[in-house]
């Protein structure tokens, strides 16, 4: 229901209030870079020993909550100096200045709530955190359907997320009192910082990664052009966010099982099978018929935004087998390792960034291909990134990926060499057309993997058996 909502809401904002959403997603993107100090570490050190025993959970939780509050005190302070000084330069005008301010609150609550997510995450109640996500989602997005069908402003249109959050925030409260957590004397500051200490750098980098290609857009270029990436980049984090959430639980199991190296090769071996299974023929879909998707979806407008989907759903894989190789280094708390393959990370996607956004005469360079170049930016640095992780993983425990994800590979070059086929002769039939060609993609990969004994007979009998259940 939240994911339906989610994609409703992008179709009637890109319909009819699209600067605006532009607007707010900058808004959004400039506090989020700050607020990544909120963070430098202390999730995954909650995750980690909350889940570990000997640790009282409750003053884990206490610890967490406290570094939280104080790190959030910080971010309030650097958004509004760099707000401020965004709008005396002249970079901003008073409307983006207020939504900035918007959204600082809405940070605030956000944060509190994220410190009970990670501490049920690390709990292993991972429904309880995914009602939270649910129900946050779902408000918002009606919420901005229904605000956006009044043509609001962008600061309006921006209150949609404090109001949800502060919503879910109450609601996460009594989850987790629900299950005896209680605040104490936060007793565990020490160990926090120790495992955070080498992450924070990395952490830092990655989410300025995450946030700087909005901002430099936004910078550069009218709202509209943040508008075309940000629908493309929310489309494409519909499916990146299977590995968010997977990494999330990952972690706790992994720190349980880490020195067993089998085990957790045959974990990783049966989440990267799965994984590409179920995401390669989607982004095949992506990639010929981008920008087709765009227009059908969000109109004819709003076709460059189908270009930068195209770029960025090569990244899909590459993210999600990054996040994985990343929850490997934490539980062997290879902090430096990680930080090393950030720095990667960070210095292709920035110099990107700086190369193909802006428009002519900037640092020499001027290439002006705004959200295609952004896109591409950060296409290339997670191939990067997840290349160095994965070696870093090998060198460290003789890891090796899925060895016959070749033949998953052959399925989605067919799977791409089919579409294209039937793009040829069925041509452009709006929103049945693709769902034709979507389907028929869909079929040609399984079946090629069929052909290659990739997926047996008991794999769709286990599929079967799972089905029959959840209906009993």
């Amino acid at each position: 229901m939240a994911a339906i909502l989610a994609f409703v809401s992008l179709l009637v904002m890109t319909r009819y209030v699209a600067n605006e959403y532009g607007v707010m997603i900058w808004g959004l993107a400039l506090v989020s870079l700050v607020n990544t100090i909120a963070d430098i570490g202390f999730n995954s050190a909650n995750l980690k020993f909350i889940s570990k025993e000997g640790y009282d959970q409750s003053a884990c939780f206490s610890t967490f909550i406290v570094v939280k509050l104080f790190l959030t005190l910080l971010m309030i302070v650097g958004t509004i100096i760099t707000a401020w000084l965004m709008l005396e330069s002249g970079s901003i005008n008073d409307e983006e200045f207020m939504v900035c301010m918007v959204f600082i609150i809405y940070q605030i609550i956000s944060n509190v709530q994220f410190a009970i997510y990670y501490t049920l995450d690390g709990l292993m109640l991972s429904g309880k955190s995914s009602i939270l996500t649910i129900v946050e989602c779902s408000i918002r997005n009606a919420i901005l359907i229904i605000m956006a069908l009044y043509y609001v402003d962008a600061v309006t249109l921006s209150s949609s997320y404090v109001i949800a959050t502060t919503i879910s925030g109450v609601l996460s409260i009594y989850m987790i009192y629900s299950v005896g957590i209680r605040l104490k004397r936060p007793k565990y500051i020490r160990e926090y910082a120790v495992f955070a200490a080498p992450l924070a750098a990395a952490l830092i980098l990655t989410s300025v990664v995450t946030n700087l290609d909005k901002v430099v857009i936004g910078l550069f270029y009218d709202p509209i052009e943040v508008s075309y990436y940000s629908t493309a980049v929310g489309l494409i984090a519909t499916f990146t966010a299977v590995g968010v959430s997977l990494n999330n639980v990952l972690l706790p199991h992994l720190s349980k099982n880490i020195m067993d190296r089998q085990l957790m090769e045959n974990t990783l071996w049966g989440l990267e099978r799965a994984l590409c299974i179920l995401l390669c023929p989607f982004i095949a879909f992506f990639i010929i018929l981008g920008p087709d998707i765009a227009c059908v979806l969000f109109g004819d407008n709003f076709e460059p935004s189908g270009r930068m989907m195209a770029i960025l759903s090569v990244q899909i894989v590459p993210y999600v087998f990054a996040g994985m190789m990343t929850q490997v280094l934490y539980a062997l708390n290879k902090g430096r390792s990680y930080l090393r393959a950030s720095c990667v990370l960070f210095f292709v996607a920035v110099a990107g960034f700086l190369i193909f956004i802006p428009t002519e005469g900037y640092l020499g360079f001027g290439m002006g291909y705004g959200g295609d170049g952004a896109a591409a930016s950060v296409v290339a640095a997670y191939f990067a990134f997840a290349v160095v992780l994965i070696w870093m993983v090998r060198r460290t425990t003789g890891y090796k990926l899925y060895p016959k994800i070749w033949r998953i590979i052959i399925a989605f070059a067919l799977c791409i060499l089919s579409l294209i086929a039937i793009d040829y002769v069925i041509g452009a039939f709006g929103l049945i057309g693709l769902a034709v060609k979507g389907l028929f993609c869909e079929f040609v990969f399984i079946i090629v993997l069929i052909a290659m004994h990739e997926i047996e007979k008991s794999d769709i009998l286990l599929i079967w058996k799972k089905f029959r259940d959840d209906e009993d």
